[in-house]
């Protein structure tokens, strides 16, 4: 996403970047400075978002760089979010390991992309309640959990990748093929680029260590 004229996006000073300790130290670091690159980025491109990306950024270093263990706790934060995972983990582990043995497991990842994140989430969720709504997905779906995530978008002219996660439990084989058309679809109906990827996941790997 360019437009002609634009000024260069500014750059991390060099005090306010990781050093290799800190790297060792947060490992979601380097993640974490490269999103609040990509919020700056978007800011010179577009004035607008300055007053809600800016102080998110900003937050982002202070969260990268700190010693003390302060968290910033914004919703696109790669260091925040990693640790709100971790602390959902060992509680879906033990929701799997009490779900009956003839259930079987798939991971679920559907993707668009979008300019802007609210519209992005909203496209996002309204066309996976499309879909759920189909006749081949509630007799495959036994039931599942999800949740969105935020990337920057890479090789392409949206600024943002806008994914849900899933893992769901399957009581007959879900048609994939189906499902991705159906996916693509949807998001055509919106000129918005979308992809799925669907992997069965083996009962001897839930009930261990995720």
């Amino acid at each position: 996403m360019t437009t002609s004229g634009t000024p260069p996006p500014p750059t991390l000073p060099d005090s306010q970047r990781v050093t290799n300790s800190h790297q060792q130290r947060h490992r979601e670091a380097p993640r974490t400075l490269e999103m609040a690159q990509h919020l700056f980025t978007l800011c010179a491109i577009d004035p607008t978002l300055s007053g809600e990306f800016e102080s998110m950024a900003e937050a982002m270093i202070d969260c990268a760089t700190n010693q003390t263990g302060r968290r910033c706790d914004r919703f696109l934060c790669p260091r925040c979010q990693a640790r709100k995972a971790k602390r959902k983990r060992r509680d879906i582990e033990q929701l799997l390991a009490r779900t009956p043995r003839d259930v079987v497991f798939a991971s679920l990842t559907l993707t668009t992309g979008h300019d802007d994140l609210a519209e992005g989430s909203v496209v996002l969720k309204r066309s996976f309640s499309k879909l759920r709504r189909r006749k081949w997905w509630r007799e495959a779906v036994y039931g599942g959990i999800g949740q969105i995530e935020y990337l920057p978008a890479s090789g392409s002219s949206r600024a943002w990748n806008v994914h849900l996660h899933a893992l769901l439990w399957l009581r007959s084989a879900l048609p994939f093929n189906v499902l991705n058309g159906e996916w693509r679809a949807l998001l055509a109906a919106t000129d918005l680029p979308a992809s799925a990827h669907l992997e069965l996941i083996p009962r001897p790997f839930v009930a261990g260590r995720i």
